[in-house]
């Protein structure tokens, strides 16, 4: 099975490829490591961020204690029908599970998965709304040239207002945007069309774009060019100034992270630990200097699993996920 693992870690030249199987990997194998060693791990990934931007560091403290469990319940009362499977989840005895208990919180799961699925699809559209509102108002002096496309305009987002403060049953407005068809398409090509020479002029050109009075223009260009690009959170100020705290903090963060983890780890089944263990592991940079290290590490996991049933299910998940690709 190792040799099996090894071959589809490194059929790829690609090193990002295998960096993110290595990661795949480890977030399933069984974990047999002790506490301070993973720590250890934690300390060594931290020492990266010396000399990177603080929103850098509080962004990968944040993405290991997810994965952690470390908010545990936060949140999850905005959401009382995940909330009821949460606490099922929470409370489940994983190590006397039975066949008909692993496939109800297998079912529970799944409702869960599917409803936080379609909440995060509705906030990406409502993103994808604002982005587009902006996107007009920043080319609305260019674009809504016509007195009757205006009012069409005015005319969708009473209806949509409207519906909204009343409850009524929302109107039936697909007729209104046919005076629209196209017109999208047609100014992001034209804007699309010109995207090097805006950014160009931007960088190379600000004081002749103030002369003749288009600097804020260019700039409205540019963050409609984002806003269209199809990366739906986008920044659209660049933070000229990031701060660059001392190394100091990459460690003092990771301590806080360390005893976070130890403190949560007091009254955690060893089962949900040891998986907790592996999802932090996976969100880590590749912590193996060679082949050897990897191999070995894999060997190991599996060879000292004495839980038969693990063992079985994890062999059984790898090689689905190496089918899979």
């Amino acid at each position: 099975m190792t040799n099996e693992i090894m071959h589809y870690i490194l059929s790829d030249k690609d090193n990002v490829v295998i960096n993110g199987k290595i990661s795949e990997i480890v977030g399933q194998l069984p974990v047999r490591m002790l506490k301070d060693r993973f720590f250890e791990h934690i300390r060594d990934a931290f020492t990266l961020y010396h000399g990177a931007g603080k929103d850098s560091i509080d962004d990968f403290y944040y993405t290991l204690s997810t994965s952690a469990m470390l908010s545990g319940e936060a949140g999850f009362d905005k959401f009382p029908d995940v909330y009821d499977i949460y606490n099922t989840l929470a409370g489940a005895d994983y190590r006397n599970i039975d066949k008909d208990e692993y496939a109800r919180l297998k079912g529970a799961l799944d409702i869960a998965t599917e409803k936080m699925t379609d909440y995060a699809d509705v906030y990406v559209l409502l993103t994808q709304v604002v982005n587009d509102a902006l996107t007009i108002a920043l080319t609305r002096r260019n674009t809504l040239d016509r007195i009757e496309e205006i009012e069409n305009a005015k005319n969708v987002l009473s209806k949509t207002r409207n519906a909204y403060i009343t409850g009524e049953r929302f109107e039936d407005i697909s007729e209104d945007f046919t005076a629209f068809e196209g017109k999208q398409e047609r100014i992001l090509e034209a804007v699309s069309s010109g995207d090097y020479a805006i950014e160009y002029s931007l960088a190379n050109f600000v004081d002749e774009l103030k002369n003749y009075e288009l600097l804020s223009e260019y700039n409205a260009l540019s963050k409609t060019l984002k806003l269209q690009s199809g990366s739906d959170f986008v920044k659209l100020e660049s933070e000229v100034f990031a701060e660059i705290p001392d190394n100091s903090y990459a460690d003092e963060t990771a301590e806080k992270l360390i005893m976070e983890l130890d403190d949560s780890f007091k009254n955690m089944n060893v089962m949900v630990k040891r998986a907790v263990m592996a999802s932090v592991l996976s969100s880590l940079p590749v912590f193996f200097n060679n082949t050897e290290e990897i191999q070995s590490y894999i060997n190991n996991s599996l060879m000292q699993c004495n839980d038969e049933a693990e063992q079985k299910a994890v062999v059984e998940i790898i090689k689905a996920m190496i089918s899979d690709k």
